[in-house]
């Protein structure tokens, strides 16, 4: 039996337009719902670990919301490859730069718990971080991926 070697296995194939619709349409109404809880009812005063330095965090953390249902919005009506690319590397670099935000002012009280949730927050923190400096770099890597093809939009 002859062995099929990894790079020569066939892609699978992308989701069809109806189904990346739905994803954006999804993502446009999580982004939104945890805007309204965030900044209306219930509010993030109703999060009984978030402090009073939580505001710090707030405007970057709703810009990075907005952009998501702003890109999203976008993928909806162009649904544009490379539009989705630039979208992607911008809500993640929006992204990273809540956690060092929220690192920075770190708008926690556990109270006086045995778990040291602190570091366990700040380890996951670091984690994100992370996550989102790997989608940066990918992102970038799709970009000029896409760049050398010939439509604008695709």
């Amino acid at each position: 039996m002859a062995e099929v070697e990894p790079w020569s296995r066939k892609r699978k194939a992308k989701p069809g337009k109806n189904q990346r619709r739905f994803g954006y349409t999804v993502a446009v109404i999580v982004n939104a719902a945890l805007f309204g809880a965030v900044n209306g009812w219930p509010g993030w005063q109703s999060v009984p670990i978030l402090t009073d330095e939580t505001p710090q965090v707030l405007p970057i953390f709703n810009a990075a919301l907005v952009v998501g249902v702003v890109s999203n919005v976008l993928n909806w009506v162009f649904d544009s490859e490379k539009l989705k690319t630039v979208g992607e590397l911008v809500s993640s670099a929006l992204g990273a730069a809540v956690i060092l935000r929220t690192w920075a002012v770190f708008p926690f009280d556990f109270g006086g718990s045995t778990v040291p949730w602190d570091l366990v927050t700040r380890v996951l923190l670091g984690f994100a971080l992370a996550g989102c400096c790997i989608s940066i770099i990918v992102q970038v890597v799709f970009l000029a991926r896409l760049s050398r093809r010939v439509s604008p939009l695709n």
